[in-house]
């Protein structure tokens, strides 16, 4: 038997916050991802290949640089995919924000990063196939990750149909199932994340089908600390597989470290 330990850090939420400045306010704020990436640096250091980073979408909206970026340099590379492709994440998933963009950005976005965008539940209309990639398989090792992402189905809800245009939203908890079994059968994934952005309530729906089939870590939008109440935090932190690093206005980062042992049979996962 061999154990193999992978650290993950996931974001969420980013909203355009490169710099640890208040644009609105003409000061100094307390966080941003240049900030956050001294950390991830400290542990790519650290666990070198065996650390993923990964995050659940709203990046492509925030500080002036980001507007300048998707509307007006547009001939240039979208600062966006520049910064995440600099930083090495694994994967994205898109978020409803993301989206608002428009499919000038967020299909140029797609095109520019490097990692796969996911969301497995955002079909194409003409194709009847998912949009975007449904999910990506990391190995690190000889451990098989499946990294399985979905974004909240009320995108319609909320936006005017010519920024969706040629999509449908369908539902998490159908297609969570939907893709857990393929990861499992075709893909012999040994532990199945669900990279997702939506609302607790329905996330929790999606982590309670998925950790019946065992081997589950969830990754979600992380309430921000202004609608959340310490109680909240309290149940989630206690709730999730995650150390919560970090819970600013202007992002979130949070952490898990997988302890996979393997042998002949399935694989035991531990997070810690």
């Amino acid at each position: 038997m061999r154990t193999v330990n992978i650290r993950i850090l996931h974001t969420s939420d980013i909203h355009g916050c490169l710099f640890p400045f208040d644009f609105l306010h003409g000061k100094e704020a307390t966080g941003s991802l240049s900030r956050a990436y001294s950390y991830i640096k400290s542990q790519r250091n650290t666990f070198g290949k065996n650390l993923l980073l990964i995050d659940s979408g709203d990046i492509l909206q925030g500080q002036p640089t980001f507007y300048l970026s998707n509307f007006i340099n547009t001939e240039n590379p979208n600062l966006a995919a520049s910064v995440y492709n600099y930083m090495q994440y694994d994967c994205v998933t898109i978020g409803n924000h993301d989206i608002e963009t428009g499919h000038l950005v967020y299909d140029k976005f797609n095109k520019e990063l490097d990692s796969p965008l996911l969301a497995a539940n955002i079909i194409c209309t003409e194709t009847g196939k998912p949009y975007f990639k449904p999910y990506t398989i990391i190995e690190r090792e000889g451990v098989r990750i499946a990294i399985i992402g979905m974004t909240t189905p009320t995108v319609p809800y909320w936006l005017n149909e010519e920024l969706w245009q040629g999509m449908r939203f369908l539902s998490i908890e159908k297609y969570t199932s939907k893709y857990v079994e393929l990861v499992k059968d075709k893909e012999n994934a040994d532990i199945i994340i669900g990279l997702l952005y939506n609302t607790v309530a329905d996330n929790l729906q999606a982590m309670l089908i998925i950790s019946e089939k065992q081997r589950l870590l969830l990754s979600w939008k992380i309430l921000q600390p202004t609608i959340m109440s310490s109680l909240v935090r309290r149940f989630m932190e206690g709730l999730l597989p995650w150390k919560v690093l970090s819970l600013t206005r202007e992002l979130s980062l949070t952490s898990a470290m997988i302890t996979a042992q393997r042998n002949i049979l399935w694989p035991r996962a531990s997070v810690r």
